[in-house]
């Protein structure tokens, strides 16, 4: 697909979805309120769940998440099998739709100009993986009272937070219940699965953070940045996008200084760091089309006009080297460990 052509494709498609929202009763928001004791368990609630009519009405709680508006990771049983969906209450989540939307603009435009990478092994084996957002559907509870909905998580993964509460990098739920005593970067080198799961982590790893620093997306700490068990990890919670920020705010690149050890371990932060600055440039082909998709996704003139003006700092041609000390700069920053720390208080707190 040429430029021009994919310019086109961007601007017809990219436009606000009417099928975003679902009905539930009056009387399953109060239960769905109630909600907030892990292991918790509600039986007979009368909506059928928005992306399954196999849902048989019972939902147990698997995680409260302690970001402010503290989202529920609940399992619902199927007639077939277990699906999580994260239910959140008080969050305007049409700044959520627009984000994930932003990401699948990026997400067309990567594939599109095939930008992947590629884990060249001293074998035969070239394992790779397409730079691409991990996005999920959201629906929307249609209710006056109530800004709440349900965001998809996808059939048989499992997700964590991407660091523990010490700032690490936590890879424990891409081992998959197996327990290793020495460098857990190891399991990536034992098995196919775990070259492709090292494959979809630094590919997913680029997506996020390229898209976190273009979009501006602000207030990451360990709940809304996830890692799912079979590699990407991804961004949850853009109330605060296109610039806006919290009082205490992580630097633009808050990539845990663990997950660059393991990039380093497998010597491919130079390819890491290639590939970011590769995914940026292509980006940059597309900020006039990027900022229109971006005012078209947006009903509030405000916010459109915040993220062009966001586009236009953010999308700004750099060499290499400049790129990569904008990144480096920001490797294992107090900026983010102060963020981490105020994080856990209100956690604590709450």
């Amino acid at each position: 697909m040429i430029e021009q052509d994919l310019k086109d494709y961007l601007q017809s498609t990219y436009k606000p979805k009417p099928n975003y929202h679902v009905s539930v009763s009056e009387l399953d928001i109060m239960a769905l309120k109630k909600l907030g004791t892990q292991g918790q368990v509600l039986d007979n609630l009368s909506f059928l769940h928005p992306f399954d009519n196999s849902i048989n009405g019972k939902v147990k709680v698997i995680k409260v998440f302690q970001s402010k508006a503290k989202p529920v990771l609940l399992e619902a049983e199927t007639t077939s099998l277990q699906k999580l969906m994260i239910f959140k209450l008080g969050d305007d989540l049409n700044l959520d739709l627009v984000g994930l939307r932003m990401l699948e603009i990026f997400n067309d435009i990567w594939k599109a100009h095939k930008v992947e990478f590629v884990w060249y092994q001293s074998d035969t084996q070239t394992p790779s993986a397409y730079v691409q957002n991990n996005v999920y559907s959201i629906s929307k509870i249609e209710n006056p009272t109530y800004k709440a909905g349900f965001i998809q998580c996808e059939s048989g993964v499992s997700v964590q937070g991407l660091w523990d509460n010490n700032g690490i990098f936590n890879p424990t739920v891409l081992l998959h219940g197996k327990q290793y005593t020495e460098n857990p970067w190891n399991f990536f080198e034992q098995t196919s699965q775990g070259y492709t799961t090292f494959c979809g982590l630094v590919a997913s790893a680029v997506a996020t953070f390229i898209s976190g620093y273009v979009l501006q997306i602000r207030d990451r700490h360990q709940d809304n940045m996830m890692l799912r068990s079979d590699g990407p990890m991804f961004h949850i919670d853009f109330q605060k996008i296109f610039g806006e920020k919290t009082l205490i705010e992580s630097s633009e690149f808050p990539i845990p200084w663990s997950l660059l050890e393991c990039f380093s371990y497998h010597q491919q932060i130079s390819q890491f760091l290639h590939l970011c600055h590769r995914a940026h440039q292509v980006l940059i082909l597309y900020k006039s089309t990027i900022a229109n998709c971006a005012a078209n996704l947006n009903s509030s003139p405000g916010i459109a006009n915040r993220a062009r003006d966001c586009l236009n700092k953010t999308l700004v041609p750099m060499s290499f080297e400049a790129f990569q000390n904008k990144v480096t700069s920001y490797y294992g920053t107090s900026k983010k460990l102060f963020k981490d720390i105020v994080h856990l208080i209100e956690k604590y707190k709450r």
